[in-house]
């Protein structure tokens, strides 16, 4: 079985995950040689196959009994127009085609997916109860920050969680605190992590504060 990648498919199209419910259709297209030298029947299929080849990050299986179908069109449809105007580009081993579909992306999947796993909730908790929150901060949002910051990460906004409340407290008749989401997923604490450094006896005490929260359950329902 054939596969064909579109061509420019990464410049034109940006999504998180695949399969989106939308296609970008750029008005550059509008003025290519790709488009404005194809058959009117081609076009449309130019259209199909960019939103078919959505479902696998821009590739394309040369299925056209399925391609047909699909997009209802009332005969074959040809796809050699859109191979030899370089719009489909074949993909010389479709073995390879997990692997060439986007290796940065699935790399960043697996780096969030791994710091999701090593967040933990007795961490996080210690972070939110020093934090200078205020009545309109999400706890959800908060922890949804966390789990997105490396280990090392972490370990810096815990740290400068004390310096920041001291600043806070010093310009509390002009400043305004920061969401705890903004403090982490902006990095905000950097400024901070140096103004001071919890001893060993004060970030003891805190863990176990925090644990006694999560064992009565109170915020249990944040980490199922």
């Amino acid at each position: 079985m054939t596969h064909y990648r579109i061509k420019n498919w990464e410049r034109f199209q940006h999504y998180k995950n695949r399969n989106p419910p939308w296609i970008k259709l750029h008005m550059e297209m509008l003025g290519s040689e790709d488009w404005v030298m194809l058959d009117d029947a081609s076009k449309l299929l130019m259209v199909v196959c960019m939103m078919l080849a959505a479902r696998a990050d821009g590739v394309l299986k040369a299925e056209t009994a399925y391609i047909r179908r699909v997009a209802y069109l009332r005969s074959s449809p040809n796809l050699k127009p859109l191979v030899e105007c370089g719009f489909l580009v074949p993909l010389a081993d479709a073995s390879t085609l997990q692997a060439d579909a986007c290796p940065e992306k699935e790399k960043e999947k697996e780096a969030e997916k791994e710091n999701t796993l090593s967040a933990s909730p007795t961490d996080f908790e210690l972070f939110w109860q020093a934090y200078p929150r205020e009545k309109n901060m999400s706890k959800k949002r908060a922890l949804a920050a966390w789990k997105k910051l490396t280990p090392e990460k972490r370990q810096q906004a815990q740290a400068a969680v004390p310096g920041y409340r001291s600043y806070c407290e010093k310009n509390k008749s002009w400043y305004h605190t920061v969401h705890a989401e903004r403090f982490l997923s902006h990095e905000r604490f950097e400024g901070f992590a140096a103004e001071h450094q919890p001893t060993a006896e004060e970030i003891a005490d805190a863990k176990d504060r925090a644990d006694r929260l999560l064992r009565r359950g109170k915020y249990a329902e944040n980490y199922q």
